[in-house]
């Protein structure tokens, strides 16, 4: 585990940087390299795609693109008032009709989780792609007695993956993307079954973070147990974005202080969503690409992948807080040893699978 105090030093040192290396960018004193060209729609067939939270913020972002690209889009949130208008914006926006609508989803309870995978069932015998995207970065008790960050943010994700896991495989080519943080860098060093269920305990430490590594372990083991299948899937870090999940914090505070910093360092939702869009719909991804993120990172390039990504050797939590936005690159996540089959004995006992 990466302390948080090494956090707390370098996010000042990463505003700084990406302070200077943007108003390099804007001088034109330094330019980044080109964005990947799997961000347009030529990699994206039709299907249907699944985008949890996806009414506001990155996830939002994710739907329109994947909207404008063909798919039929399934808006998963909590407010179907959201939802319906964040379909209309959506439909207005792409020209499509009948192709985006919304279904209500509460991540805050497994038995909400449960019904929405019931409708999608009945709707759909395959699904192509899950952009396990909602999260929140506050922390409380769930509808089930469990921490909510944790919750919210990977449990009920594990398990609307697979309740839609048969629909998925029978795509073909299914591709899940589970959305991470560079806070998974700084998650505790858990690797048996015993470790992860103290990780879902009401007012578990370090919750956001862990449940952020929680979503990459999650994703290799995906990737062990169906890449023989047909399946895919790779983790995101959306980069630090000016979104809904701050929220929760105090309007005066967002308005004066970090409303100001966030225009200046933090990505709009579109820069956001770049590297989610491009993990749903790549199809040439090298086979060693399990973590995507935004950033250029200024040393360790490996050369470029079959997607046209950017790929890094290491772990690079400094360079992935903040920066110059390049799309999406590829690198090494930080991932405790062998503790892909301890996490899924873990979640399958917290959400009651069998």
């Amino acid at each position: 585990m990466i302390s948080y105090s090494l956090f707390n030093l370098l996010m000042p040192l990463s505003v700084i940087y990406s302070l200077i290396l943007n108003s390099l960018v804007s001088l034109h004193l330094f330019s980044p390299p080109s964005p990947p060209s799997s961000q347009t729609c030529s990699a994206v067939s039709s299907g249907v795609a699944i985008v949890t939270g996806s009414n506001t913020g990155v996830g939002y972002a994710t739907a329109l693109a994947l909207a404008g690209c063909g798919r039929t889009v399934v808006i998963a949130c909590r407010s179907e008032e959201k939802g319906r208008k964040a379909v209309d914006d959506i439909n207005e926006e792409t020209g499509t009709k009948n192709a985006v609508w919304v279904e209500r989803l509460d991540l805050n309870s497994f038995l909400s989780v449960r019904r929405f995978a019931d409708a999608i069932k009945g709707k759909y015998d395959k699904i192509s792609i899950l952009v396990n995207n909602a999260g929140i970065n506050t922390s409380g008790i769930s509808a089930d007695k469990l921490d909510q960050c944790f919750q919210v943010n990977y449990l009920s994700h594990f398990l609307l993956t697979d309740l839609l896991l048969p629909e998925i495989l029978a795509s073909g080519s299914g591709r899940v993307v589970n959305l991470s943080s560079v806070m998974h860098h700084f998650g505790s060093d858990f690797s048996s079954r015993s470790d992860w269920i103290s990780a879902a305990l009401p007012s578990a430490p370090n919750a956001y973070a862990n449940s952020k590594l929680a979503a990459v372990v999650f994703t290799k083991e995906l990737n062990r147990r169906y890449g023989e299948k047909g399946l895919r899937s790779i983790a995101v870090n959306p980069g630090a974005v000016n979104s809904d999940i701050w929220r929760s914090f105090n309007p005066t505070l967002r308005k004066y202080i970090l409303g100001p910093l966030f225009d200046k360092v933090y990505l709009d939702t579109r820069q956001g969503a770049t590297a989610s869009f491009a993990a749903a719909t790549g199809l040439s991804f090298s086979p060693s690409v399990v973590y995507l993120q935004p950033y250029w990172l200024p040393f360790n390039k490996l050369g470029v992948g079959g997607e046209g990504e950017v790929m890094y050797k290491g772990t690079h939590p400094a360079f992935e807080m903040l920066g110059v936005h390049v799309g999406y690159a590829s690198v090494e996540p930080r991932v405790p040893e062998g503790g892909g089959e301890g996490l899924w004995e873990a979640s399958k006992e917290a959400v009651g699978i069998r």
